[in-house]
């Protein structure tokens, strides 16, 4: 089923990619539906609503329904924006949830608002939710980290206590590096080498820091867990105890000489 799903959205994909492509302004050129001025400013397309934009239009949301196909973490993304304000701050850190729908199906209404490291390393999550949160004079942020990025920076935590930021940790908790597990699955026929982490008890972590504390088991607590973090002026730490609500889906289909019988 994930490998048809895979098929499916890589098919809708590249034919989203051409139709843009192959879309054109009134000047003629290829473009999404808008035209530059001689004088450098953007005018609007008088078809920009032609066939092929509606078109467009409705694989973009083929594409979005396709990819919120994600077992028991599929109304994550609903959720996380149903509860989240309108200036609340969307922060990742590099994780398989964040490969799977943080950075792909959820709406941010300004682009100040969707934080996350390009770079692809582990790891600054915590302290770019930090920054968010005080940059923003107080908006609600959530922050969402898997367990091995969130404890390269455990000393954040008590930052996060002493200036007393707006941060819901959101801590995908799988024990291990889950995008290096799913590489290795995928292209090593399931062999798994220092992947698997050892990590600290968050409950009592959260007590040693003196941070509240919650854990969702199952994907129906997220709403009303998340909306109880964010009513709590302060940071907190909010874990996801992936084993227990469900393992994540492949994001990319692994080669023919890794297909087990």
């Amino acid at each position: 089923m994930i490998n048809l799903f895979l098929i499916i959205s890589a098919i809708i994909g590249a034919v989203l990619i051409l139709i843009i492509l192959f879309q054109k302004t009134e000047g003629g050129s290829l473009g999404l539906g808008t035209q530059t001025s001689l004088t450098g400013g953007m005018t609007s397309n008088k078809s920009s609503f032609s066939g092929m934009t509606k078109i467009t239009y409705a694989l973009g949301f083929g594409f979005l329904f396709w990819c919120l196909f994600m077992g028991a973490y599929k109304d994550f993304p609903e959720i996380v924006r149903k509860v989240l304000p309108e200036n609340g701050m969307w922060v990742r850190d590099v994780t398989i949830s964040n490969s799977m729908w943080g950075n792909r199906s959820m709406f941010i209404n300004e682009p100040q608002q969707n934080i996350y490291p390009v770079g692809a390393a582990i790891g600054p999550g915590m302290a770019l939710a930090i920054g968010a949160s005080i940059g923003c004079k107080g908006n609600k942020t959530i922050a969402m980290c898997g367990d091995g990025g969130f404890m390269l920076n455990l000393p954040d935590l008590w930052t996060a206590v002493e200036t007393n930021c707006d941060v819901v940790f959101l801590v995908m908790n799988d024990q291990g590096y889950g995008v290096i597990k799913h590489i290795q699955e995928s292209m090593y026929g399931g062999r798994k080498f220092y992947a698997d982490l050892i990590g600290p008890n968050f409950e009592e972590l959260a007590k040693a820091a003196k941070i509240k504390y919650s854990r969702i088991d199952h994907a129906d607590d997220l709403e009303e867990k998340l909306k109880q973090a964010l009513n709590f002026l302060g940071p907190v730490l909010l874990e996801v105890n992936v084993h227990s609500v469900g393992e994540m889906p492949r994001y990319f289909a692994p080669p023919p000489h890794a297909q087990k019988d």
